[in-house]
């Protein structure tokens, strides 16, 4: 990640487009003092401050702490610094359409301190739109507008109440689960795992996933046995078997009840649509990459 940028644009990047920056900073430490300034800077000042200060949009603004973001709107007095020792802070200036609509499709909270639990998603941000925009000749509109919702969308997802994060100890049992869903695996067995009682993990892992561990379980069985079915090489049988199912009747009828189709009808449409891709080739229909 980079670090210490100062940037500002002599011309900004991206003119006439929806989202236009005009300055950014990395972990710029800026030395005791107040920043006072009435009419702002005609844009959007998103700024996160690494150690505690003052900001807000009067000349009486509050104190903010360490791990805040703070953004000031278009045309807003813009008042922020440390008048007892230096800053050390990160942020951006910019201005279009597609930025004020993302603020407000992901309801993001202006005009006050909004704690975040780490700077990492926002300096990762920071060092993209960086790079794309000082790296690349010409930069990129479309690569640039993403990288500015992904990270307003992430930051939603952070500081909006009610959204929980996975806990990790369910993530690493269902990373198990991708992994060896072929295994005869049980509620107790994954419970015991995360160190979770088989009812309290049950009801995590749909909270979380919208389905049961076990119906988790067939789901990637059967997406693997859909995989497999492209092999001619390997039968239904043995599909079935490398997916964990010693009774091919059970796993016709699971896969029919997923896919809406047998594992034959599934595995003939691959090969039709295979036979037709063969038969535009050698009509010249489409070249073959030779």
């Amino acid at each position: 990640m980079l670090q210490a940028i100062r940037h500002f644009f002599a011309k900004a990047p991206l003119p006439g487009s929806r989202f236009r920056v005009r300055g950014i900073g990395i972990k710029e430490r800026l030395s005791r003092r107040l920043i006072n300034r009435p009419h702002g800077t005609g844009d959007y000042l998103f700024m996160y401050f690494h150690t505690p200060g003052r900001a807000g949009c009067t000349a009486k603004a509050g104190a903010i702490e360490s791990g805040s973001l703070f953004i000031w709107p278009q045309g807003e007095h813009q008042f922020y610094g440390n008048d007892r020792r230096s800053l050390l802070h990160s942020w951006f200036n910019c201005e279009g359409s597609l930025v004020s609509r993302l603020l407000d499709n992901n309801r993001i909270p202006l005009r006050t301190p909004v704690p975040l639990p780490t700077p990492d998603s926002f300096l990762r941000f920071l060092t993209d739109l960086y790079r794309e925009l000082s790296l690349q000749s010409p930069p990129d509109e479309a690569i640039s507008e993403n990288l500015l919702e992904n990270w307003l969308r992430d930051l939603r997802r952070t500081i909006r109440p009610g959204q929980e994060a996975v806990p990790e100890r369910l993530r690493l049992v269902r990373e198990f689960i991708d992994l060896h869903c072929a295994e005869k695996l049980t509620v107790e067995k994954l419970a015991a795992m995360a160190h979770w009682s088989p009812t309290h993990f049950n009801n995590l892992f749909r909270k979380h996933f919208g389905t049961s561990p076990v119906d988790y379980a067939i789901r990637q069985r059967m997406h693997r046995a859909a995989y497999l079915l492209r092999d001619v090489n390997l039968s239904i049988t043995e599909i079935a078997g490398r997916v964990g199912f010693e009774d091919i009747y059970y796993f016709s009828k699971l896969f029919k009840k997923r896919w809406g189709l047998t594992a034959r009808q599934m595995r003939s449409s691959f090969q039709k649509g295979l036979q037709e891709a063969r038969d535009c080739i050698e009509s010249g229909e489409i070249q073959s990459g030779r």
